[in-house]
Order: structure tokens, then sequence, then C-alpha cells
């Protein structure tokens, strides 16, 4: 019995979500180094995505609280400062995803 738990175990992973079990096969899945380096290449393409989306979320918010601060010296200073994070956010996560990228070609993956 435990060999069969442990075979199939080692076929397959179990994620659970909001208390559904969600069965993703894994069998095959990389067979190479390069189905690694793809993986990866997709991940932190949506990675990038994802941080741009919330960096122009926070730039949007951070511009209204600048414009509506209706003269009030610390929602104006809070809306400057929300503004600054989300562009220094937004450049660190271009540039992140711009080294990560090169260092992919680096080691020879050329996707």
């Amino acid at each position: 019995m435990r060999k069969k738990i442990t075979k199939y175990l080692n076929k397959r992973l179990f994620v659970i979500i909001g208390g559904v079990n969600v069965d993703v096969p894994i069998d095959g899945k990389w067979l190479s180094i390069k189905d690694v380096f793809d993986d990866a290449t997709s991940l932190i393409n949506v990675l990038i995505g994802l941080g741009s989306v919330v960096a122009v979320a926070m730039i949007i918010v951070g511009g209204y609280t600048f414009i509506f601060s209706a003269g009030d010296p610390e929602k104006a200073e809070q809306g400057q400062r929300t503004l600054t994070g989300a562009v220094v956010g937004l450049v660190v996560v271009w540039i992140a995803g711009m080294v990560v990228k090169w260092l992919l070609e680096f080691v020879g993956y050329t996707g």
C-alpha cells in the first residue's frame, strides 16, 4: 500500500486551493533543461506583467491622492510618496526582468 501511495505521489502534484484539491499531473513535464528554462521564462514574464499592473495601479492611486489632496500637505506628501514608490517599483521590476533574462541567455538559453 505504501509503495502505491509513494508511486502515485511521485507522479502527481497536489495543490489545495480554497479547500478544493487540484490534481495536476507532472509526468514528463520537464524532459530537458530547455523545458525548465521555457517555464522559468514564462513565469518571469507573468510576474513582470503582474508587477507592472500593480505599479500602474499604484501610480493612478498616488496621482489621485496627490491631485485631490485639496491643499492638505499630509495627503499631498502621501500621494507623492506613493507615486515615487510606484515608479521606483516599476523600474525595479523591469530591471530585474532584464537581468534574469540576460542571465538565462548567459547560461545558454536561446528561448
